[in-house]
């Protein structure tokens, strides 16, 4: 198989044969000296900077020149190199951070038909450029227009002789590494993918690029990605070099200021990287490997994992990967990791860059983030660091040339008697070049005794670009040389070119010290290469100190054997200088024969392989894991494994697995009576033993579980145990450093809390939650979130805990103590007390592990490495759900499929020496008292209570919000058409309905249902529904549109009014003005295939406790153009299904682009205000007679649903003695509302801040087309946009408008019962309604009885 290696330049590069040619650009200067020099012709004035003449072109090469080498280049140095002999050995001989040419400059190669946008130089003098174009218009001076692109250069290029030759830009790093590990037998069939590193536009279409393309790809094993020559300038020389490389390096951009110029260059970062996933997938095989580097490239791993989800993807980043405060700078941060995650493995060259990786994607992303990498919604992507090095064997060949032995020679001789330091770097601000000259003057005035003895060579590889540091290192050259130096002694060498090979080996070789001072830097590799050239075989001088940088990667692999200075510190690096140069002999050998051990094992062959081998690990142990390779569970195969065992462990997850209730969070229901059923029926078999894990609190599993004698606990996600048959907790966290940490978590949760409105801090006795779902603003509590995981996870990182990110919460536990811990607690607990003998040879020979979540995993992964140990012999891990998972088997049934398969096996016969006795349930009349792990304040649990009882203590009321949370039960009754009259109600358990797959409901949207709510009154010791007899008829009214026999109004009292009864303990207190929201539904339940009315009729009663829907803050509403919610003479009055449902797609669209509501006009004309999707209209007209002057206004349509709300406040508008009209509302007279409000059961009344229209000005239909409106102070257009908006309350005002709080204010105060409900509209709730319910008295008498009232499937 082939392993496809991905690099945005490719080793080899074509060069095309131009003889005769003169070098492009090339200035009088260049001429033979023979001729005599022409004058340039007057130049004309121009607006422009005129070309800088100090610019040595480069020369035209000729046919009989030797190949260019490689000087590779992570970071894209723009310089003319001299020409390198390519190795014999397939290895380039260069250093390792060789320059480049620029790209599209050179002569033998195309120029770029790319027109960069124009330097920020030139945008920011823009205003004296206007000047001086005035000034040359007043001289009569017209501007040349500017020179076309000649077309006769293109047919040259297409027409001419070429060759391929090596490129002398790239990853020489990498290559030497390909190259080390092929030879080494490490790497089998690969192929390079990348560009030609020139500008191809002007070969396309032509026979010369097809054919370079054949024989780099036959020839060479080479992939050519074409780009054209715009994309390629605007990723390379824009996006990567002044966008990507100077964050990655720590230094954050200034210019150009604007985003619009990281936008303008973004598209074609975006276009190369898909250029290259479109080559890689072309020719991409089953089994084949891709690996990608460097920064160029971060889109493509996820661009080519959307096209084959089954690759096998490798990163690498090359460069250093700063920290999330840095990168988070970026506009495009979320795709750039996104990109990169859409790798199976990624890495970097040490520790801290893939630490600052995860923690910028649990930030940014907020994904979980372990040591090992990074846990995605479906799988796992592994990160690791893995520094990469040179290759000894190459470069110990090269070493041995003539070339290197006569430079050696020069240098002995022209710097005899002379300590040597030197220096090669690209002289730009990452490389510290100016700090480096700066630490030298500091020495030389330090140490006097010096100047005439120490020299220090700097190889300055210059960019193409001038900058201010140019200078600036220039003038203190000068000043030191200046200070210092004599006829015989310079004291600092600075050639602003780059050397040949033979001198870079020779001046490795014979240098004291190596000084490298770069600000931020990936993996420094000249520091390899002189640590391996100073072994003393063709120099007499050894052994020399290397002086790094504390910020480049190379050093944390030297383990502080190299001299690590602080570039910006001059004092500290005149330290290090002196004592480089000072430093005794065994000293020296001692710190080089440990650095020069590091180089020989980090060397570029291994970290190829070394790298290949964890890819093909990771990417066996992902797949093994993703759920489609993951088996079914077969119940054959496990009932086998089941009978054969006699001693079974159960651990089975709670939530999501046994149960299907959500986070831990959130309300604890009665105990599911199936779910314990099954429980008891396994114990009945004393050979199993059962441990159930949760996340909840000790107490409450107590309280689900107390019917279940003999079963096993495990609270907290692993922090508290206990034993099956036991009473009493074990605490296995230890209680001192659980209060250690959370007293130093306190201050940082609370910095976020107070930043995040409506967020709240759950404390559990070893974890923290901090709950964001119900915040304020959802998205600005998501990013308060993530920051607050980042920082726990950064500064807690030696307590041992960590931060999780979780829907809508971050949870904050230790990392000592999990499921897992829990689970190996309890086998060797069983392991002691059972023991083994020759009967039994282990403590538990069957183990099953079910769960559902990402704690989970652990324990699967627990489980199945006892099977591998064979400490048990049949070990069973399930998973529930699509995620990647450890388990060995799936279960896509869900609950119930878990529940249906431990039915299964307690149905297998129990002989009788085995028989576990039901022991005798204890009621809760019995029960006084149950010990939590805190023995000082146990929990009372009282047997009898008055009606209505207290909230539960289990829900935090002062953050209700909208979890679905389940309750004790619902209502049920049945119509029969036979019969023709309606069933008694009924009390039923079960969250769920039971209803025929072919039934009306779910085939032809046979539905009804009403939505009201209930209320605790002032004391909190009585209850009411609101208005009840109001929604009852309105549901006979929607009944009869969808053919539905109606529910008479006193059996729909009776139904709303027991549910409420029978669930009062979940109707949140009175002050704070929470509900218990009603949900009474209708349905056709049998089977029908054919449009006539079913047989049966089912009717239910839902209850679930809400919060305050939305508050007083304004909203802004969106006119739906392009959807009518209900046709003129349709359903629209009616409260069923289809209207609602297909709107759900267009209020989700509004609601991205800041509409919080959709408001319809009718389906006619749009000409009339039908209402908005979920909610009444109500208008609000001020008159000038006064405060009581007020019309309120509702509109008058065949198409709009009576909604109760709305009612209500025209009633207490008529009661304030406000008008009230009921009549068509035309869309032209939204301007001359003062106030406007949606009215609905969950929401009550929400104000209005604006409604805006998507309607061109021209049309008829436009508030444009009146004058009266047109100029209205309300009334707003956006041409552009093609909107108009009609605003009532300011963006500043941040409460509703005064008519719309005093309607509020008084229908809250009627539902809540602190105003006289003169109209009859509360409905009192009383024990009484729940003991019409069948099942109510069996459910109060099953209380004391240890049972549960009756559920569907008993009902059955």
């Amino acid at each position: 198989m082939t392993v496809f290696i991905a690099s945005l330049f490719l080793p080899k590069t074509v060069h095309f044969n131009l003889p005769g040619a003169r070098p492009r650009g090339a200035s009088a200067s260049q001429k033979p000296a023979s001729k005599a020099k022409k004058l340039a012709p007057n130049t004309p004035p121009s607006l422009f900077q005129p070309a800088p003449s100090h610019i040595t072109p480069p020369h035209t090469p000729t046919e009989d020149r030797k190949h260019h080498d490689p000087w590779t280049n992570e970071d894209g140095l723009k310089v003319q190199i001299p020409q390198m002999p390519f190795s014999p050995d397939g290895g380039y001989r260069a250093p390792i951070d060789r320059s480049s040419p620029t790209w599209g400059g050179r002569p033998d190669q195309p120029m770029s038909r790319a027109n960069s946008p124009p330097p920020p130089s030139l945008i920011n003098s823009s205003r004296a450029l206007n000047q001086k174009a005035k000034e040359m218009g007043r001289q009569g001076i017209t501007q040349p227009r500017s020179l076309v692109r000649s077309e006769s250069h293109d047919r040259v290029f297409a027409h001419a002789d070429w060759k391929i030759v090596s490129a002398d830009q790239g990853n020489g790093g990498l290559r030497n590494a390909a190259v080390a590990a092929a030879r080494d037998g490490k790497l089998g069939e690969y192929t390079w993918i990348g560009t030609l590193g020139m500008p191809t536009d002007a070969l396309q279409g032509t026979q010369q690029l097809q054919d370079i393309d054949d024989r780099l790809a036959t020839e060479h094993d080479m992939l050519t990605v074409f780009c054209s020559d715009k994309d390629f300038d605007g990723h390379y020389s824009h996006f990567c070099k002044q966008i990507l490389w100077p964050v990655f390096h720590y230094q954050i951009p200034d210019n150009p200021k604007s985003k619009a110029y990281e936008d303008h260059s973004w598209k074609y970062y975006v276009n190369v990287n898909q250029a290259f996933a479109d080559k890689i997938v072309k020719n991409w095989k089953k089994g084949d490997t891709v690996w990608i580097h460097d920064y160029h490239l971060l889109l493509v791993p996820g661009m080519i994992r959307k096209k084959i989800p089954e690759a096998k993807i490798g990163f690498f980043l090359h460069v250093a990967f700063p920290s999330s405060e840095v990168f988070r700078c970026l506009a495009v941060r979320k795709e750039l990791l996104e990109g990169m995650l859409g790798a199976n493995l990624i890495g970097f060259q040490i520790r801290e860059y893939a630490r600052h990786f995860l923690q910028t994607c649990s930030r940014i992303l907020s994904v979980e983030a372990t040591p090992d990498g990074l846990q995605l919604e479906d799988r796992f992507v592994d990160v690791i660091n893995l520094p990469i090095g040179i290759d000894p064997v190459s470069l110990s060949r090269h070493r041995g040339e003539n070339e290197v032995k006569r430079w050696l020679d020069i240098m002995r001789e022209r710097y005899a008697g002379k300590k040597l330091i030197v220096a090669r770097d690209k002289l730009d601000h990452v490389r510290g070049v100016r700090q480096k000259l700066l630490s030298y003057e500091m020495f030389l005035n330090m140490n006097p005794e010096w100047r005439d003895k120490v020299v220090l060579i700097q190889v300055a590889l210059s960019t193409s670009e001038k900058s201010e540091l140019d200078a600036t290192v220039s003038d203190i050259v000068t000043r030191v040389n200046s200070s210092w130096a004599n006829l015989a002694y310079q004291p600092v060498v600075y050639l602003k070119q780059d050397i040949d090979y033979a001198q870079y080996l020779a001046l490795l070789s014979i240098a004291d010290a190596l000084m490298i001072t770069s600000q931020r830097e990936g993996m420094n590799l000249t520091s390899h290469e002189y640590l391996f050239c100073q072994d003393g075989k063709f120099s007499e001088k050894k052994h020399g100190s290397l002086i790094l940088s504390e910020f480049t990667g190379t050093s944390s692999l030297f383990s502080g054997n190299e001299l690590s200075v602080n570039p910006w510190d001059y004092r500290a690096c005149a330290d290090a200088i002196k004592k480089a140069l000072e430093m005794d002999g065994d000293e020296k050998e001692r710190r080089w024969k440990n650095l020069y051990e590091a180089v020989n094992v980090h060397t570029g062959s291994h970290w190829f392989s070394e790298f290949m081998l964890r890819l093909d690990k990771v990417y066996e142990e992902q797949h093994s894991r993703d759920q489609t390779a993951v088996p079914r569970l077969s119940m054959t195969t496990l009932l086998q494994q089941y009978e054969r065992s006699k001693r079974r462990l159960f651990i089975i997850d709670f939530e999501g697995t046994l149960v299907s209730w959500g986070p831990v969070n959130q309300i604890i229901p009665v105990s599911p009576q199936r779910t314990l059923d099954v429980l008891n029926d396994l114990l009945l078999d004393e050979r199993n033993t059962i441990y159930v894990m949760s996340g909840r609190r000790p107490e409450e599993l107590d309280r689900i579980f107390r019917r279940v004698p003999n079963l096993g606990l495990i609270a907290e996600s692993g922090c508290y145990l206990k034993d099956c048959g036991s009473n009493t907790w074990t605490e296995m966290a230890d209680a001192n450093k659980i209060r250690s940490w959370k007293s130093s978590l306190q201050d940082i949760m609370t910095y976020y809390l107070e930043r995040t409105p409506g967020a709240a801090i759950e404390e559990r006795r070893c974890s923290l939650v901090f709950h964001y779902k119900s915040a304020d603003d959802y998205e600005a509590a998501a990013t308060q979130a993530s920051d607050l995981a980042s920082h726990i996870n950064d500064a807690c990182e030696e307590q041992r805990v960590h931060a999780i990110p979780v829907d809508g919460s971050v949870l904050v536990e230790p990392i000592d103590w999990t499921k897992s811990t829990a689970a190996q607690k309890i086998f060797d607990d069983l392991q002691k007390r059972m023991g083994s003998d020759e009967k039994d040879k282990s403590p538990v020979d069957f183990l099953m592990v079910v769960g559902d979540g990402r704690d989970d995993e652990k324990v699967f992964k627990w489980a199945n490495q006892m099977a591998t140990d064979g400490s048990v012999q049949e070990v069973v891990t399930v998973s529930l759900g699509n995620r990647n998972t450890e388990a060995k088997a799936t279960l896509t049934q869900g609950v119930s499929g878990v529940l249906a398969a431990l039915q299964k096996l307690s149905q297998v016969v129990v002989p009788a020496e085995h028989q576990r006795r039901r022991s005798s349930i204890p009621s809760l009349g019995n029960i006084t008292e149950i010990a939590p792990v805190d023995q000082k304040q146990p929990d009372k649990i009282r047997a009898m209570a008055k009606f209505p009882p207290p909230p539960v203590s289990t829900i935090d009321w002062s953050n209700v919000g909208f979890k679905v949370r389940e309750v004790n039960g619902h209502i049920e009754s049945s119509y029969s058409v036979k019969t023709g009259k309606w069933s008694p109600i009924k009390f039923v358990s079960d969250p769920y309905l039971r209803m025929h797959g072919m039934a009306p409901a779910l085939n032809y949207g046979q539905q009804a249902y009403e939505g009201l709510k209930a209320f605790r009154l002032p004391g909190n010791d009585s209850i009411a529904i609101f208005r009840a007899d109001k929604n009852a008829s309105r549901m006979q009214h929607s009944a009869e549109f969808i053919s539905i026999p109606p529910v008479p109004v006193d059996l729909f009292l009776d139904a709303v009014k027991a549910a409420v009864a029978l669930n009062a303990e979940f109707v949140p207190p009175h002050e704070t003005g929470a509900a218990l929201y009603i949900r009474p539904q209708i349905f056709g339940s049998s089977a029908q295939l054919g449009l006539s009315p079913p047989e049966e009729y089912l009717f239910s009663v839902f209850v679930i406790p809400t919060g305050v829907y939305h508050g007083t803050h304004p909203v802004k509403a969106l006119i739906l153009e392009e959807f009518d919610r209900a046709a003129p003479n349709g359903t629209g009055s009616a409260k069923v299904g289809g209207n609602y449902a297909p709107v759900l797609r267009w209020s989700d669209k509004a609601r991205k682009e800041g509409y919080d509501i959709t408001l319809h006009l009718d389906s006619a004309k749009h000409e009339e205000v039908d209402e908005f999707s979920t909610s009444g209209f109500i208008g609000v007209l001020r008159g000038d007679g006064g405060e009581d002057d007020v019309t309120i206004v509702v509109p008058s349509s065949k198409a709009v649903i009576d909604s109760v709300t709305s009612d209500s406040i025209q009633e207490i508008g008529r009661s304030f003695g406000w008008k009230v009209e009921k009549r068509p509302i035309k869309y032209s007279e939204l301007p001359n509302f003062s106030e406007v409000m949606a009215a609905g059961t969950a929401a009550a009344l929400v104000p209005i801040r604006s409604i805006t229209r998507r309607v061109k000005t021209s049309s008829p239909q436009s508030l444009a087309s009146s004058t009266a409106t047109q100029e209205h102070a309300r009334v707003s257009f956006n041409k552009e946009a093609e909107e108009e908006t009609v605003t009532y309350l300011p963006d500043s005002q941040e409460d509703a408008g005064n008519l719309c709080l005093k309607l509020l204010s008084q229908l809250k105060g009627i539902q809540l019962g602190k105003i006289e409900d003169k109209l009859g509209w509360r409905f009192a709730v009383t024990e009484e309604d729940g003991k019409k319910a069948e099942g109510a008295e069996k459910a109060r008498a099953d209380e004391g009885k240890g049972k549960e009232a009756q559920t569907v499937g008993q009902m059955d």
